[in-house]
C-alpha cells in the first residue's frame, strides 16, 4: 500500500523524478532529524554562539530610551484604557513638530507681502513652527520666484523672526 506523500507526489507531476525520491527520502526521515542535524553543523552553533557573545547576553534586540520604556511600562496596567494609552503615545511622537500642510499654508499666505504678519492665520501658523522650520521658511521666502510673489529682504526676513519670538512667547 502507498504512503499518503506518495500518492500526493504521483498527482503532482511537475516534480522531476529526482526531486520525488529527494521529496520520499525526506519524508521517511523526518524533519525533526533534519533539524537536529542542521542545528549541529559547526556553521549554526558557531554562529549561534556568535550572535549570542555579540550581544552581552541582552534580551532586548534593540536598546530603548530608559525614560521612554518607564512611560510605557506606566501605560500597561489593565486600569490604563486603550485610547488614552494610544494618545499618549501619538503626542510623544508629534509633539514639537509642525505638520507640511501648515507650512504650506503658511507660505502660501507670505506670498501676499510681510503685511500677512498682522493676520491671525498666519500668526498662529507661525508660532506653530520650530527652529528648523522657520529657517526653512526664511529662505523659501527669499527664494520667491518673481511670477509668483516678489521675494522678500533680509530685512523682512527679520521681521518675519522677530514676529515669530514674540508670537511664540504668547502661546
Amino acid at each position: 500500500m502507498q504512503s499518503v506523500p506518495d500518492r500526493a507526489l504521483e498527482r503532482n507531476n511537475f516534480l522531476t523524478p529526482k526531486e520525488q525520491d529527494l521529496r520520499r527520502n525526506l519524508t521517511r526521515v523526518g524533519w525533526k532529524k533534519i533539524a537536529l542535524a542542521a542545528w549541529q553543523a559547526p556553521s549554526w552553533r558557531e554562529a549561534a554562539i556568535a550572535y549570542h557573545e555579540i550581544r552581552d547576553d541582552r534580551r532586548a534586540a534593540v536598546e530603548i530610551d530608559p525614560a521612554r520604556l518607564k512611560r510605557l511600562r506606566r501605560l500597561m496596567p489593565r486600569e490604563v484604557s486603550l485610547e488614552r494609552a494610544y494618545h499618549e503615545i501619538i503626542s510623544d511622537r508629534i509633539r514639537g513638530r509642525t505638520s507640511e500642510a501648515v507650512v504650506e499654508a503658511l507660505m502660501f499666505s507670505l506670498r501676499a507681502g510681510i503685511n500677512e504678519l498682522t493676520r491671525p492665520d498666519t500668526q498662529r501658523r507661525l508660532s506653530e513652527l520650530n527652529n528648523d522650520k522657520l529657517e526653512a521658511v526664511c529662505l523659501r521666502v527669499q527664494a520667491f520666484e518673481p511670477n509668483v510673489a516678489p521675494a522678500w529682504s533680509a530685512d523682512d526676513a527679520d521681521l518675519l523672526i522677530s514676529a515669530w519670538r514674540k508670537f511664540r512667547e504668547q502661546r
